[in-house]
């Protein structure tokens, strides 16, 4: 998260104090680097198929304590959506794509976010 110049300035105009509005900045500023990401890129064979044959599945241990993750999938640098995501635990989530018809698996990458 970038706080722009502009927003810096609005902020110590509507606080009329530079010194409160600057100890808000600077948390934020320290909220931004300390915010706590995972990726891991992902091959076509890292996928497994389901023992019903219908999905397959990529299991992805983040280890961030979380379970509200934010999961974005990428693939070629594109935004893709995943049939399901499943929330095993505060640990790990599980990423699906369908088996019925073509082969939906793909390389790619996966980011998330707490």
């Amino acid at each position: 998260m970038s706080i722009s110049s502009a927003t810096r300035q609005r902020l110590r105009q509507t606080l009329k104090n530079v010194e409160i509005a600057d100890e808000i900045l600077n948390a934020l500023d320290q909220a931004s680097i300390d915010a706590v990401n995972y990726s891991q890129n992902f091959l076509v064979a890292d996928w497994a198929s389901s023992e019903a044959g219908d999905t397959y599945s990529l299991t992805v241990a983040h280890n961030l304590n979380t379970l509200k993750p934010e999961v974005l999938v990428y693939e070629s640098n594109v935004k893709v959506e995943v049939h399901k995501i499943q929330i095993v635990d505060n640990n790990t989530v599980k990423l699906f794509v369908s088996q019925a018809g073509s082969d939906a698996r793909f390389a790619g990458k996966v980011i998330i976010d707490v």
